[in-house]
């Protein structure tokens, strides 16, 4: 006889690919998808109906180490790929303004006045960042390079009282986002765009910009401000400005609606 001290619990098939999401274990994943009739064009609407019923455990964030760690983080997630756009492959610092900033003309990210950016024996001129073959960082003026850095402060919407609308996001939802991101990077899928009241924004973009928030302050709210004349959302704190270009659409019933909507 089996006592129940010994009896292990038996766990649900959603438990198993709960599980199996939480160990990115891809053939079980797949096991999972397949028992539930899983079609690949179905997989947005099939996350969007079971990870809201997933217990999540939240991602544990921590402060950047150091001005330089900040740096790095801007040149390998903010900044474009594109190597014909190579003004943008660096992160800029504006000496007229005093800032930082690192786009890929997707995403912003402006980084106010430091200790750090004021120091003339780091940054004394507009200057250009990036890493070298060894990953350590580099900077040249922008008479060394043969271009310039676009004039990014235009992008930034004003947000005014007319036009502001706010969205919170949940620790709960950033979750979600992450998971969804997590199976479809897994399974090779093309991530679809999530909806935030009428706006489509790509996950993989908020999440990077709500990484680099939680690294500047792991307890801050996420908090998007969309601007319906210019057609972007911001998010700000303590003197940072995130910029997310979003998508507008109409969308469709399959769409993959994660946040709560307007």
């Amino acid at each position: 006889m089996i006592t129940s001290e010994v009896m292990k619990p038996i766990e649900s098939e959603f438990g198993l690919f709960a599980r199996a999401l939480d160990k990115r274990d891809i053939p079980a994943i797949k096991l999972y998808l397949k028992k539930e009739g899983f079609e690949p064009e179905n997989l947005h609407k099939f996350l969007n109906e079971n990870l809201k019923n997933m217990t999540f455990k939240a991602k544990k964030y921590a402060k950047f180490k150091n001005f330089e760690a900040m740096l790095k983080f801007c040149l390998k997630s903010i900044v474009s790929k594109d190597e014909l756009r190579p003004n943008m492959c660096t992160v800029h610092y504006n000496a007229e303004r005093k800032e930082l900033c690192a786009t890929d003309a997707h995403k912003l990210i402006v980084i106010p006045p430091t200790e750090e950016t004021f120091r003339e024996d780091l940054f004394s001129e507009n200057t250009f960042i990036c890493l070298d073959e060894l990953k350590n960082i580099i900077s040249y003026n922008e008479e060394t390079a043969s271009y310039t850095y676009p004039h990014y402060w235009n992008v930034i919407p004003e947000i005014s009282d007319d036009c502001e609308i706010n969205f919170t996001i949940s620790d709960a939802n950033i979750e979600r986002m992450r998971r969804y991101v997590d199976v479809c990077k897994l399974l090779g899928h093309k991530l679809t765009r999530v909806k935030i009241g009428k706006s489509f924004l790509d996950p993989a973009k908020l999440l990077t910009m709500i990484e680099f928030m939680r690294s500047v302050d792991p307890t801050c709210v996420i908090n998007l401000k969309a601007n319906s004349i210019a057609n972007a959302h911001t998010m700000e704190l303590n003197g940072y400005i995130m910029l997310i270009m979003p998508l507008f659409s109409d969308g469709d019933a399959e769409m993959y609606s994660l946040l709560i909507e307007e």
